[in-house]
């Protein structure tokens, strides 16, 4: 089964969240810790970890790996981000689904009916009005 292509946003939040979870429960993550959650190869995984250690999210020290708070800021935005999207999105989803509802749809099919009706009646009596006058000019 083919996996789908991850953003590079999203790598960082998986591997940040491997180290804050290895962080959690010793005193720092080991590299393959991170490697088995992230899903990646080792060296993709190292290109990584110097990226994310250049920009200071994580702290490398003889063999093991740990969070900075700026890592931990950026898996709390990422986080946020995502239930916002995910909030959204839902919403969309709940106006296209009240948007498909028969009922409704109907509702406005008949709205639609009656105000045509409506019109061509009007057009009607306006013409029937403009036929007297021309009929009344011509005698």
């Amino acid at each position: 089964m083919k996996q789908e292509k991850r953003h590079k946003l999203q790598l960082f939040y998986e591997i940040l969240c491997a180290i804050e979870e290895g962080t959690i429960q010793n005193q720092g993550a080991r590299p393959t810790l991170a490697q088995h959650v992230s899903r990646l190869s080792y060296d993709k995984m190292m290109n990584h970890f110097d990226e994310l250690e250049g920009r200071g999210m994580i702290y490398r020290d003889r063999g093991l790996i740990t969070i900075t708070s700026k890592g931990r800021e950026f898996t709390k935005q990422y986080t946020d981000l995502v239930k916002e999207l995910v909030c959204r999105r839902y919403a969309m989803e709940q106006q296209w689904r009240f948007a498909k509802d028969p009922l409704i749809i109907a509702m406005w099919m008949v709205l639609a009916v009656s105000l045509t009706i409506i019109f061509v009646s009007i057009n009607k009596q306006q013409n029937a009005s403009s036929d007297v006058r021309i009929r009344l000019s011509i005698q």
